[in-house]
């Protein structure tokens, strides 16, 4: 068998992320960050975004949705909620639909937007006015309030003057006063995100028997009427499956509970990632150039017949055919790394999701691509726990005790795995067997259920490359 190439050697990493340069923030994605023209340019930028957006099935067929929906179509959803994990892509999605309406003539001619245009059955991105509320963003002592800004977004002073009364008052204003400010507006999206937050504070300012918040959930439950009687209009909000991020935050549960009965009749829509998806999704915001396929099946073929030839010693499910077609989605990763990164440390309360693996990744992958490394796939046992940011990014959900372990047996300048290499010799210490094995370890010691610890199964898939001696 000719010698693989090393996944450097096909793969192109942006090239922030080449020169080590990356801003680990770029990975967090901000709305209200955006409509001030602040951030990063991967999220101001609507060509740099959807350069590097992977439209997911549930992500195109929302985007298609909405386009038919402001275009007068009677078949798309009116009002969509977005219920997922922290880090789940809600923001994500909210950007995708902001920069598409917003500032058409900028992704038109992407490929993926011209088949959503087709499949929405479309000629051209309908023309729609865009409102974006963020409740990070708004301060509620002094800022108007949701329908104020809403209003004012959507068409100025024209239409503020419509619902000034109220907004000054800060009284919620009915369904009908809004249908009509939203017939007067024309096709028109509204985004809404981080409402809890706001809902929050909203709390705060209060007088006798009244709140803030209370006229911002009256507010709320009549948009959901006047946009669902609005054929042009559609609305989209996002709220959180998890509480602990906002635990410290007071009446942060009964926010949430008012919230979910004001949604509790509009359909939800999950992450618009499934399955296999996230692997694409993890690869365009990493790579700018995935090379050679015929250099990835290379690759993943030899790692599939060391599995066949190892028998009872790896589990059946490596050796299906299907496996290989999981190898091929996630090259130049391995599979269980992503996996056991997902499932296991992305179950952690406070870890998020795609988020926090992306951020990990990417300081993986510039270290790794920076030493010239010249391993044919990224495994969980090639986590340079020796770098400060790649063990930061762990240990901050592991806990912090967990630096002394990691010094003690994997990357510290006396750790134990190194020197037990170096007492056996051989191919142990060419291939730091031992290293490689506490790296992997660590990396399956972690999860936010009881599904922790690894088989000695799994570590051979964790370690092992088509080259190496089993």
């Amino acid at each position: 068998m000719n010698t693989l190439k090393a996944w450097r050697q096909v793969v192109t990493p942006h090239e922030d992320i080449r020169k080590g340069r990356f801003d680990a923030s770029v990975f967090a994605a901000d709305l209200g960050e955006v409509i001030a023209g602040r951030g990063a340019v991967d999220y101001r930028d609507p060509a740099v975004f959807f350069g590097k957006t992977y439209l997911t099935k549930g992500l195109a067929d929302l985007l298609t949705g909405v386009m038919r929906r402001v275009a007068g179509h009677k078949d798309g959803e009116p009002v969509v909620q977005m219920q997922t994990p922290f880090g789940g892509g809600k923001t994500h999605t909210l950007l995708a639909i902001y920069h598409l309406l917003n500032d058409p003539k900028k992704v038109a001619n992407f490929a993926p937007v011209k088949k959503l245009i087709a499949d929405a059955e479309l000629k051209t991105i309908p023309n729609a006015r865009v409102a974006c509320i963020v409740g990070t963003a708004m301060n509620v002592a002094s800022d108007r309030t949701m329908w104020g800004e809403i209003a004012h977004q959507l068409g100025g002073d024209s239409l503020y003057k419509l619902v000034e009364k109220e907004d000054k008052a800060k009284t919620a204003p009915g369904s009908n006063l809004l249908g009509d400010l939203l017939e007067k507006c024309g096709p028109c999206a509204i985004l809404m995100d981080e409402i809890l937050v706001y809902l929050v504070n909203a709390e705060k300012i209060k007088e006798g028997d009244w709140s803030l918040r209370g006229s911002t959930l009256s507010f709320l439950q009549q948009l959901t009427i006047a946009v669902a009687n609005c054929p042009h209009a559609v609305m989209v909000a996002t709220l959180t499956s998890q509480l602990s991020e906002f635990l410290d935050m007071g009446g942060a549960e009964r926010a949430y509970q008012s919230l979910e009965k004001v949604f509790g009749r509009i359909e939800k829509v999950k992450l618009p990632v499934e399955g296999m998806e996230i692997y694409e999704v993890i690869r365009r915001r990493l790579f700018e150039d995935l090379g050679d396929e015929q250099e990835h099946e290379r690759t993943v073929d030899a790692y599939c017949a060391k599995y066949r030839a190892l028998g009872d010693d790896v589990s059946q499910a490596v050796k299906e055919p299907a496996y290989r077609q999981n190898m091929l989605a996630a090259y130049p990763f391995h599979p269980e790394l992503l996996t056991t990164l997902y499932e296991r440390w992305g179950s952690i309360p406070d870890f998020q999701r795609t988020r926090g693996v992306l951020r990990l990744l990417a300081y993986v992958v510039s270290d790794l691509f920076n030493r010239k490394d010249n391993e044919t796939l990224i495994q969980s046992c090639d986590v340079n726990l020796g770098v400060s940011e790649i063990r930061g990014e762990l240990v901050k959900y592991a806990g912090s005790a967990f630096h002394s372990v990691v010094d003690s047996d994997i990357a510290g300048p006396d750790a134990k795995s190194p020197e037990i290499d170096r007492s056996l010799g051989s191919e142990y210490a060419k291939e730091s067997v031992a290293e490689k094995l506490a790296k992997a370890i660590f990396m399956y010691s972690f999860g936010g259920g009881q599904q922790t610890g690894a088989t000695v199964s799994q570590l051979r898939v964790a370690v092992l490359n088509p080259e190496m001696n089993p």
